[in-house]
């Protein structure tokens, strides 16, 4: 029989494990990935110093994106950089509502790019900023998670991407109440996305795809 001690021991060890990797992406990772943003930004542009804004382009594009500007996979064209604010009144949101969590899904895209910890903050000062995780990809550091699918080379199927927007049959996200996602690409196919969170940090994703044509159609996602 495990002793109370040992499952003290056993608790302490799971917290101090999410501290530590909680911590390293938040002190180390994010950090990381500004100052590759920033040399990115430098060898495209070595006369402009001091510019922190953009990382480098993806495959396809034609151009480095412009100082203050942001690439986005899936979009047109490098989107401007503005406030973590100004980026999150940008897309209409469905909330995220947990004991760990707070933040919002964007339904541009079905983005996953606003979640804060609740219980953690900036400093051991407990009415500080919570620590943030994710933040949309034209905010300061941005960082988020994306999803969608992709139809084959030269298919005419419009598959959702970062610049999709889906509808909520609204309310908020919540460890009892997932939320369902949907976009009609307007050629017989119905794209539904359920989400669901548990109390913790775990979200859940199900993509479905109706197809209410007569042919078949095929996609990666």
């Amino acid at each position: 029989m495990q002793q109370p001690q040992d499952s003290k021991n056993l608790l302490l060890a799971i917290v101090l494990s999410l501290v530590v990797m909680v911590g390293w992406n938040y002190f180390y990772g994010a950090p990381q990935l500004e100052k590759s943003r920033q040399a990115a930004q430098t060898a495209a542009n070595p006369g402009a110093p001091g510019q922190t804004t953009a990382p480098a382009a993806v495959p396809g594009q034609s151009a480095a994106p412009q100082a203050g500007a942001a690439v986005v996979p899936g979009s047109a064209a490098p989107v401007a950089l503005r406030s973590r604010e100004e980026a999150l009144a940008g897309s209409a949101r469905v909330a995220i509502a947990t004991p760990a969590l707070k933040g919002s899904i964007a339904l541009k895209g079905g983005r996953f790019d606003d979640v804060s910890l609740i219980a953690y903050h900036d400093t051991v000062d407990p009415k500080s900023a919570n620590v943030v995780l994710l933040s949309p990809p034209d905010a300061p550091k941005g960082y988020y998670a994306d999803f969608g699918w992709v139809a084959p080379a030269g298919a005419a199927t419009v598959a959702p991407n970062a610049e999709t927007l889906w509808t909520s049959a609204g309310g908020t996200l919540t460890p009892t109440t997932p939320v369902t996602l949907t976009f009609d690409n307007g050629q017989g196919l119905v794209f539904t996305r359920k989400i669901s969170v548990d109390e913790k940090f775990m979200f859940s994703v199900a993509d479905t795809v109706e197809n209410k044509t007569a042919q078949p159609v095929t996609l990666s996602p």
